[in-house]
């Protein structure tokens, strides 16, 4: 959608009849273009994150969620915070809500929970709301 987008307005892409990608790593790109065209991907593993970021940004949500699917296996007390601000920043409500509950049910394990707290207060707030959730059951 956001392909086709870009060369049926009147945008520069549709006068160049060109398309000038700047903000994807080649190597990136390349499994974006393999998926569009075969609905694999090789890499995915290695390139979870870049890709999911790349899938949010060109609306492809197959590849976001297949990342997504990935990243789950990866996602730790210790990575919990940082995964938590990606999945927020690129919309990947799955991770976003696997992350949260990770957090709230490992608070106490997680080594940042301070430093985050400070400057994520909305994701605190998330969090929190998904604390007293379980206290209530």
């Amino acid at each position: 959608p956001v392909f086709a987008a870009m060369f049926q307005h009147d945008m520069q892409e549709s006068q160049r009849n060109e398309l000038t990608i700047v903000d994807v790593e080649p190597k990136v790109f390349e499994e974006v273009l393999r998926f569009i065209y075969t609905d694999k991907v090789q890499g995915l593993p290695q390139m979870a994150h870049e890709l999911l970021a790349a899938a949010d940004k060109y609306d492809l949500a197959r590849l976001k969620v297949m990342c997504e699917i990935q990243l789950f296996k990866g996602i730790t007390a210790a990575t919990a915070t940082k995964t938590l601000v990606f999945a927020d920043l690129h919309r990947a409500k799955e991770l976003k809500a696997r992350a949260i509950e990770l957090l709230a049910r490992n608070l106490k394990a997680v080594s940042n929970w301070e430093e985050f707290r400070r400057e994520n207060p909305d994701l605190v707030a998330e969090v929190m709301k998904q604390v007293a959730s379980f206290n209530l059951r």
